[in-house]
């Protein structure tokens, strides 16, 4: 079954919430299609950004063809910070239906890029 690639620029962040109390943030993007860890994709961190980091880093998925395979599904973008001393800390997350990005690449305009902008939200761990 043939797949499509969705490829997807992070380009960057403004106002995080700073997790660091002492050291600059350096915050990178873990990018994953519903989840899955098979499909983890990291940017490099930006060490000098801070609140306002600037990756501009692309990541290619593979997507299942059919709507109704990636019906349910979406792209979650992690964002966390590096921290020298203790495990990386979580800034906030982005979660996109995949429906929503895999729309406008068909028949029509299939290399036309898309922009768009969405809100960074709290973690929520369950």
């Amino acid at each position: 079954m043939a797949y499509r690639v969705l490829e997807v620029t992070l380009l960057s962040a403004k106002d995080l919430k700073n997790v660091n109390l002492i050291t600059r943030m350096e915050v990178y993007a873990v990018a994953t299609i519903s989840g899955d860890p098979i499909t983890r994709q990291c940017t490099p961190p930006d060490p000098y950004g801070g609140r306002n980091p600037t990756w501009n880093a692309t990541l290619r998925f593979d997507v299942p063809p059919t709507a109704e395979e990636a019906k349910g599904g979406c792209l979650h973008i992690l964002l966390r910070a590096e921290r020298t001393f203790g495990a990386d800390r979580d800034v906030g997350e982005v979660i996109v239906p995949l429906p929503e990005v895999l729309t406008g690449g068909g028949l029509g305009a299939p290399n036309m890029p898309q922009f768009a902008s969405y809100q960074v939200r709290k973690v929520h761990r369950t």
